[in-house]
């Protein structure tokens, strides 16, 4: 009747700015009726839904972590939602395809067993698209189509969305952005939980320190006076069973961390510190020593110091050359002694 077909005339206009703005300082406000007349909505929301992809989830893939890598199956999954004022879609249907090949999808349906009524949205619980990414495959996105159908019988509603499947290298959580890096990181389980934690310095004067799905680590970052170039070493510098971070920086000292961020050390002296410290038992007393190279201008000195701050007997050496790369050490000669090498 008349007053049905005004009814959906008004009920399915479309929002525009103006309703909300003004005229010469007067507000538009309620003053533009219920928004603009839709044709297509006002003859089609009673009979078919407004169907549209409002997520999209990875699940199981090979290394668990949610990213699709190269070489790796995964299960993808779709939120679909239906706008409100439509019509409930029945019979929910989604197909996957593409026509790149870095990538062949094993499992191409979806099928929602549940009506999504209108305003609501819906995934499903067990059913999937199965995908599988070649182990040389090109990174990068990936472009497919998803072909939505509803409806119990003809007329079908049928809609196509363009998606875009990334294929990474990254691990969940990861990139780390935000902050500039010239130092190397390192890759160790300091805190002996089978997991390996990441630690590096930054151009912001920091030590960061990441744990698995990029996670930062209880007590970093760890501030230091100035910019950190010099790639961290650990190891249990004191005997005590546990271990610590060393590293310098351009303020001029050397910095000895607990595994929770804790400063056990800070040596001071008047060059940069920008090559990684070396540490090894260097007097036989079971524990380990720190050594380290500096620049001050275009001269240097090597150092080598206990956990405790104190010189090693010998050191510092003055080698009155820049040193901006880290010192070695290991036993060249096999006489049971270590060697120190450093570059200038």
């Amino acid at each position: 009747d008349q007053d049905w077909v005004v009814e959906r005339i008004v009920t399915s206009t479309d929002e525009f700015s103006d309703m909300t703005g003004s005229c010469q300082g007067t507000s538009l406000e309620g003053m533009l009726g219920s928004g603009r007349l839709n044709i297509y909505k006002a003859l089609t929301s009673g009979i078919y839904p407004s169907l549209s992809i409002q997520d999209i989830n990875y699940q199981n893939d090979t290394d668990g972590d949610g990213v699709f890598n190269p070489g790796e199956q995964v299960k993808m999954k779709l939120v679909i939602a239906n706008e409100e004022g439509w019509a409930d879609a029945e019979n929910v249907v989604a197909t996957l395809s593409t026509e790149d090949d870095r990538i062949t999808i094993l499992d191409n349906t979806i099928t929602f067993d549940d009506p999504i009524p209108a305003g609501n949205s819906s995934f499903t619980l067990i059913d999937h698209f199965l995908l599988y990414a070649f182990n040389n495959a090109q990174l990068g996105n990936i472009p497919c189509t998803v072909h939505i159908q509803a409806g119990a019988s003809e007329p079908y509603y049928d809609i196509d969305f363009d998606i875009a499947v990334s294929l990474s290298l990254n691990q969940y959580g990861f990139p780390v952005e935000g902050v500039s890096i010239k130092s190397s990181p390192l890759i160790a389980d300091l805190d002996n939980n089978s997991y390996g934690e990441i630690y590096f310095g930054s151009e912001d004067d920091n030590l960061y320190s990441y744990m698995i799905a990029g996670i930062p680590v209880s007590g970093f970052p760890f501030e230091a006076g100035d910019k950190i170039q010099s790639s961290p070493a650990a190891g249990d510098v004191d005997g005590d069973g546990n271990n610590e971070i060393v590293f310098g920086s351009y303020d001029g000292k050397l910095y000895i961390l607990s595994t929770n961020g804790t400063q056990e050390l800070a040596y001071s002296q008047s060059g940069f510190i920008i090559g990684a410290p070396a540490l090894g038992d260097l007097d036989g007393d079971s524990d380990l020593e720190i050594v380290f190279t500096t620049q001050s201008g275009t001269s240097g000195k090597l150092y080598a110091i206990h956990h405790t701050g104190e010189n090693v007997d010998g050191f510092p050496v003055n080698l009155d050359e820049k040193m901006v790369v880290g010192a070695a050490i290991g036993d060249l000669e096999g006489d049971g002694f270590l060697d120190i090498v450093v570059t200038t």
